[in-house]
């Protein structure tokens, strides 16, 4: 879910403070309101109140007040997994302090913070100071880009980029003129072990021994340290003009723990500001790292719990790191411009499925049974249903409940059938027609229903635990997969099993291979090929309206179902050979590193690496993907979430584009337009509960266990 500030970009500084003006909707909101915009780009409109905390505000008023800084507010796009909700909602304990923030969804971790952060800092710079960075050598050009961005053309800061230490002797920088010098910290050092060694003779000594006439011996160390990196401003009258130091902890790692006592002895001379994972939980105790950054430092353990939280069910505190290392970042931050979104476009490109009569009557007994559940309800009718079908004397009443019994097995039998013998994906979609079909189901006796006898047929293959995956296939395939064997081959690369399955392939190509999810991800690959090639092509075919980037050439297919991708695999291998396909499975850690090595530093024309569902969130090191295929848009979990996030990371210097591949008819989109007719009560409050991701037949099972 996306939340968005209502208070316009465009908004005049003549309007008034009491009202947000949505000029893109024409609302006026109030400003305890907010608009909410979900995965559908629907706007809702919430109450800002019930996301408010004290703990932050406190914090943040009174160092916005110590400071003197300006109010105005500071739009700070904030990057989290979805799946944090606790988190999301702590963090909007920001929007009634002078700081108002956004939260983009959907899992792409801290991708752009630096430059957000960065962002933060320069309007309060003054005449005469500027702001350095510190961060990495990848980073350095787009950081630029970032920045120049924030800004107008005509009022955009003087930017300089120093790559080398051979740079900082040629520039400019002791003239000044600049407004923001961006440089690394390896650039900086002009002897590395020297400074190594430096490092590790502070990190011995007592900072604490030292008074007024006499510097400590870690000071007089860090003295020598400056003459030979580029903090030697921050002691250097020609390089006073320095009063913010923006570090990027990653760019520094190999100092960690000797930089983090820099940064105290530095803080005297200009404010530092800190991020990434130097700001992790298990820092939270160190009150000179925290009052370096000019953020409050925490006294006791159950000071930072009241601000940040628990965790809770023995999760681990992922939570909680992210929003400290945020949360400490804003503390300090000051108002600035409207910051852009991270780099990813999303594309949704949508499919036709097989219009299988099994699955469509499997739905319209699941939808009657809950329609004619309320009507039961309303008329008092109550208990089980045993009993109720043996009182019962009423012909239509004893076959409507009835037909409850059968639409009660059929749900008991899909939720906990097992995955392997059930495409649940193909399950979760509908057909065109579905709900008239419904609507028409509550008025027609049980025998006459659409589709009544095919789904129960369908329910008895559940009960025997057929294979019913191969029902979904046109006839041509579904008779030539009756002589196979019903087990799936367990890895793509057995290769015994290669003749059967190009045999059931040339049987789908026929008839659902253009138009189903398989055929859509191999137009999608042909396409992303010839466009990274200089061949453009033109994507509106798959509904997207926005230019896709020409840099294709290595791209993701996350998934949670692995008879599809072990299908799309076979697919891929033999409609399109020339694509070098890497399999991330349930394999050993070491052949998973091979993996991620290997996509990471492939040169291939294109390299497609395909994610099963056995990875249970491993940490893929995918930074260096262009381009993710999401098969299943409206399911989260751990692989997908974990897939999108490293793919668009701090100092991801491409843009990443994102194709979501939608089944046309939807059960999400079904469902959604129902609920807003108005006509459908139960229907709505239950839809209230649904995440944006989730799909309904989850809560429906539950209800019909239940």
């Amino acid at each position: 879910m996306e939340l968005e500030d209502v208070d316009n970009q465009h908004r005049q500084d003549g309007d008034s403070a009491d009202t947000q003006d949505d000029t893109r909707t024409g609302r006026t909101l109030p400003p305890d309101l907010m608009v909410v915009r979900d995965h559908q780009s629907r706007e809702h409109v919430v109450p800002v109140a019930r996301f408010f905390g004290s703990g932050w505000d406190e914090i943040i008023v009174r160092e916005t007040i110590a400071s003197g800084r300006s109010t105005r507010p500071l739009r700070l796009a904030i990057t989290l997994r979805s799946d944090q909700q606790n988190g999301i909602r702590r963090l909007l304990h920001l929007l009634d302090t002078p700081f108002k923030g956004a939260i983009v969804g959907h899992a792409i971790g801290c991708g752009c913070m630096t430059q957000a952060i960065i962002a933060s800092r320069l309007d309060s710079n003054r005449a005469g100071e500027s702001t350095l960075v510190i961060t990495n050598s990848y980073q350095l050009e787009q950081c630029k880009v970032d920045i120049e961005e924030m800004f107008e053309p005509g009022n955009r800061p003087s930017i300089e980029v120093v790559k080398s230490s051979q740079d900082i002797e040629a520039s400019e920088l002791l003239g000044g003129g600049f407004d923001i010098v961006i440089t690394t910290f390896s650039a900086v050092v002009a002897d590395y072990r020297h400074l190594m060694s430096l490092w590790r003779i502070l990190d011995n000594l007592d900072e604490n021994d030292s008074d007024d006439n006499d510097p400590s011996g870690a000071e007089r160390v860090y003295q020598k340290i400056c003459k030979l990196t580029f903090f030697s401003p921050l002691y250097d009258q020609s390089w006073a003009r320095f009063k913010h130091v923006i570090v990027d902890q990653a760019a520094c790692s190999q100092a960690q723990g000797q930089f983090r006592k820099a940064l105290a002895l530095m803080q005297r001379s200009a404010t530092i500001l800190l991020t990434s994972n130097l700001l992790d939980n298990k820092w939270y105790k160190s009150r000179s790292l925290v009052q370096a950054i000019g953020g409050h430092p925490f006294t006791t353990s159950e000071e930072y719990h009241r601000v940040f939280g628990r965790a809770q069910d023995r999760q681990s505190d992922t939570q909680r790191q992210y929003l400290t290392r945020l949360l400490m970042a804003l503390v300090v931050a000051s108002p600035s411009s409207a910051l852009p979104l991270p780099h990813l476009s999303v594309h949704a490109v949508r499919f036709e499925l097989p219009r299988e009569q099994e699955i469509q009557a499997a739905f319209v007994i699941i939808r009657y049974y809950r329609c004619l559940r309320v009507r039961l309800q309303q008329e008092g009718v109550s208990g089980k249903l045993e009993d109720i079908i043996n009182e019962t004397d009423e012909k239509d009443t004893a076959s409507d409940i009835k037909m409850i019994a059968t639409a009660q097995s059929l749900a008991g039998h899909l939720a906990q059938v097992d995955s392997t013998q059930v495409d649940h994906e193909e399950m979760k979609v509908s057909v065109e027609g579905f709900l008239s079909q419904c609507r028409t189901a509550l008025n027609s006796p049980p025998d006459q229903l659409p589709g009544y006898k095919q789904c129960k047929d369908w329910l008895a293959k559940v009960v025997r635990g057929s294979n019913i995956y191969d029902d979904l296939l046109p006839h041509s395939a579904r008779n030539t997969a009756e002589s196979y064997d019903d087990k799936t081959p367990k890895s793509v690369k057995d290769t015994q099993s290669d003749d059967r399955w190009r045999m059931r392939l040339n049987a789908i190509d026929s008839v659902t291979l253009g138009e189903g999810r398989i055929g859509r991800t191999l137009d999608i690959l042909r396409d992303l090929r010839d466009h990274t090639a200089g061949n453009l092509v033109d994507f509106s075919r798959y509904g997207v309206t926005r230019p896709v980037p020409t840099h294709h050439n290595k791209i993701l297919i996350a998934g949670r179902y692995e008879r599809f991708l072990t299908l799309l695999a076979r697919a891929i291998k033999n409609f399109l050979p020339d694509i070098r396909l890497i399999i991330y499975d349930r394999v050993s850690e070491k052949t998973r590193s091979t993996n991620r090595h290997a996509f990471s530093y492939s040169r291939a024309e294109q390299t497609v690496m395909l994610i099963t569902g056995n990875t249970h969130g491993a940490n893929l090191k995918l930074i260096d993907a262009t381009a993710v295929m999401r098969t299943e848009p409206w399911l989260v979990h751990d692989e997908e979430i974990e897939a999108w996030s490293r793919c668009h990371r701090t100092g991801q210097s491409r843009d990443v584009t994102v194709f979501q591949l939608m089944a046309e008819n939807s059960m999400v989109d079904l469902f959604v337009a129902d609920a807003q007719d108005e006509k459908d009560k139960n229907l709505q409050q239950y839809m209230r509960y649904l995440r944006p991701d989730g799909t309904p037949l989850d809560v429906l099972l539950g209800e019909l266990r239940g």
